[in-house]
């Protein structure tokens, strides 16, 4: 199956929606082990979805940041997959102070 490749998508949330609220009771007969195994796989996906976002993260930084370049260099190999305003912002982030620090720490 070929890889599909979205690009210029603005992100806005990262947050995992959440599950509707059944306010009407269960209508399985009572029993809670639907919404347990319901509420199992919920977490799962957002494990899922966390680790595939810090990769994902972590692919851009190799791709496209370099410590000997300015920011204004980065900023011109901008990032196809991210609208213009989030690689630029993304290219300043990596060369601040605090980014810095995190990446030391890991």
């Amino acid at each position: 199956m070929p890889h599909l490749r979205l690009k210029n998508i603005e992100i806005t949330s990262i947050v995992a929606p959440q599950p509707p609220i059944d306010e009407g009771g269960s209508s399985s007969g009572g029993g809670t082990c639907g919404s347990d195994i319901a509420e199992a796989k919920e977490a799962l996906n957002v494990v899922n979805v966390s680790k595939k976002w810090r990769g994902y993260k972590n692919r851009l930084k190799r791709r496209h940041f370099d410590a000997n370049k300015t920011p204004y260099a980065v900023k011109a190999l901008r990032i196809d997959d991210l609208v213009k305003s989030q690689s630029d912002d993304l290219a300043d982030y990596w060369f601040t102070q605090q980014a810095k620090d995190k990446a030391a720490q890991a």
